[in-house]
């Protein structure tokens, strides 16, 4: 009985460490994917106040999934939810079955609030986890969906090959990334590793799939959302480095990174939206 319980006593403080490093890895994923330093994660609630889809158009990647039948009773696996705006609405426009995953406690938290205020806490459900991993497991598992998202998270060449493991045949998924502009001269373009719109239509027509439907936000349409957001990111910001003066060089730095990403979306780059069908 004494092996057993030093077995206890030493792997306790083992399984607890590794946990420890799960969640710091997580947060600096989750401060990555929208370019903050991992200081700010435990400020997201207050950074990103007044801000429910993160400068994503539900409106329109509703519409488009609805056009190709999306609808009651379809299940919906959406990675990298952020605030569940996506989600919630897809459960109470659509009566889709949801699961929106995601790594920020924060962001989750809000979507379940929303889901609930909605009426459709039961057809919205949030999983705290690294997105990769989770999509990992399930594809490992037989559990298959109608429609998968990742909206605004990886790139494309990364996005659909996840994805389309996780949709059953004739199954849905969307992306929500950028293209280069093929229309600039490629010695302006700084960015020749970033695939145009052809080659976007070539990785997904290279699984094997068929390209459904595009839509691309017209530049004049990009920078008046860009600028609208980074006003409330600026504002919110304020009152952060105020409660928080500690916080204010990263603050700084999370802004900057703001201001270079609207720079060049809308130029060389263009941001679209892709809904492919597994084949």
């Amino acid at each position: 009985m004494q092996r057993g319980t030093d077995d206890r006593r030493y792997h306790g403080p083992v399984r607890a460490s590794e946990r420890d490093r799960e969640q710091r890895r997580l947060t600096r994923e989750v401060a990555r994917s929208v370019d903050a330093p991992p200081s700010l994660v435990p400020v997201f609630h207050e950074l990103f106040a007044g801000m429910p889809s993160l400068g994503s158009s539900p409106r329109r990647l509703i519409s488009m999934l609805q056009t190709a039948g999306v609808g009651r009773g379809d299940r919906v696996l959406d990675l990298a939810c952020g605030k569940g705006t996506i989600a919630v609405e897809m459960a109470r426009r659509l009566g889709c079955e949801v699961i929106a995953v995601d790594g920020c406690r924060a962001f989750l938290d809000e979507g379940r609030r929303r889901a609930e205020r909605l009426g459709v806490a039961n057809r919205a459900r949030f999983v705290e986890s690294d997105v990769r991993v989770f999509a990992s497991k399930a594809a490992r598992g037989r559990d298959r969906w109608d429609v998968a998202l990742m909206i605004g998270l990886l790139p494309i060449e990364e996005a659909a090959p996840m994805l389309r493991r996780l949709v059953h045949s004739g199954g849905l998924y969307a992306i929500d990334d950028v293209f280069r502009d093929e229309r600039l001269p490629k010695g302006r373009s700084d960015f020749l590793s970033v695939p145009t719109r052809h080659d976007c239509i070539e990785i997904i027509e290279g699984l094997g799939d068929r390209v459904e439907a595009v839509d691309v936000a017209a530049p004049s349409r990009v920078r008046s959302q860009n600028a609208s957001l980074y006003r409330r990111l600026a504002a919110n910001a304020r009152a952060v480095r105020r409660r928080a003066p500690g916080l204010s060089r990263d603050v700084g730095l999370f802004l900057a990174n703001q201001r270079h990403a609207n720079w060049l979306i809308g130029g060389q780059m263009r941001p679209a939206m892709w809904l492919a069908r597994r084949a």
